[in-house]
């Protein structure tokens, strides 16, 4: 099925155009998006043959997956009965991110915030530090997609 919907699949984006030319490019261009794409729903809406050539970011992949990350999804999904998905390694980051702080930590909130915000984090979605406005400094993946299947990722640090 095409990711356009029928109502719109078939008029001309610019000008007078055949509608072939219209469906050829629909099907043969890069598409881009963002961390949604990781989604098995999408497959199942747009139908897998139309998800080649389609690229997107996001902090988490299995697509090359450390040990540790491994670990995670086996065990996660031995707990929960499915894969976790990207929001699920972000909050397993982000927990352990407080309890490492919270060990550094005095007793005080300003403590644990200093404490935050000197942390050099290293998880299951990857590295990252903190900037002067505490948004946090790290890679994204930019993920492939051939038949809907995640095929390949590379990082890439927005910050240099």
């Amino acid at each position: 099925r095409p990711l356009w919907p029928e109502s719109r699949r078939h008029r001309p984006l610019h000008g007078e155009h055949h509608e072939g030319v219209h469906r050829a490019w629909l099907y043969e261009r890069a598409r881009r998006g963002a961390d949604g794409f990781e989604s098995e729903k999408l497959a199942e809406l747009a139908g897998s043959e139309n998800l080649n050539n389609c690229y997107y970011s996001t902090a988490y992949t299995t697509v090359n997956a450390s040990d540790e990350l491994t670990a995670f999804v086996d065990a996660y999904t031995k707990e929960y009965g499915e894969a976790p998905n990207m929001f699920s390694a972000l909050t397993y980051d982000a927990t352990n991110l407080g309890l490492q702080a919270l060990e550094k930590a005095g007793k005080t909130g300003a403590d644990l915030q200093k404490a935050i915000a000197d942390t050099k984090f290293e998880g299951l979605t990857g590295s990252f530090t903190f900037d002067k406005t505490h948004s946090p400094k790290k890679s994204v993946l930019v993920v492939n997609l051939v038949d809907g299947v995640q095929t390949e990722a590379v990082s890439v640090d927005p910050n240099k």
